[in-house]
């Protein structure tokens, strides 16, 4: 039986590593070391999701271009503070210019917590 562990300490010092880079080539060689070609390519597709959100794509229109399911959209949707939007013309957001910006700003307003799997007990909690 395998039991997910949160490596939270790990998770600040990767964050700190990618933050300390100066080059695209270094957030490239640190990608190859330590993500699989799938991983890489998954983020890359969940930031294509995050630009069509905020181009005002539809999910059916992101789903057809991307190939992934509504849950992962709309999740994303949510945890950049679209929410899930039943009527494209009801959005109140600006169709902001660089992504970066939607994820960045979002972020200092709420705070990311690394849950885990919920009803397993973090090792720091024990």
């Amino acid at each position: 039986m395998s039991i997910d562990i949160w490596f939270e300490k790990e998770i600040k010092d990767l964050i700190k590593i990618v933050a300390s880079t100066n080059t695209t080539k270094d957030v490239e060689l640190l990608f190859e070391r330590i993500l699989t070609p799938r991983e890489i390519n998954d983020m890359a597709r969940r930031l294509k999701i995050l630009e069509m959100l905020n181009a005002g794509y539809s999910y059916s229109m992101i789903q057809q271009e991307v190939k992934v399911s509504s849950t992962i959209i709309a999740r994303l949707s949510n945890h950049i503070g679209y929410g899930f939007r039943r009527n494209p013309s009801r959005n109140t957001r600006k169709n902001i210019d660089n992504i970066k910006d939607v994820i960045i700003n979002y972020s200092k307003s709420h705070k990311v917590k690394y849950k885990g799997i919920p009803g397993i007990i973090p090792i720091s909690k024990r």
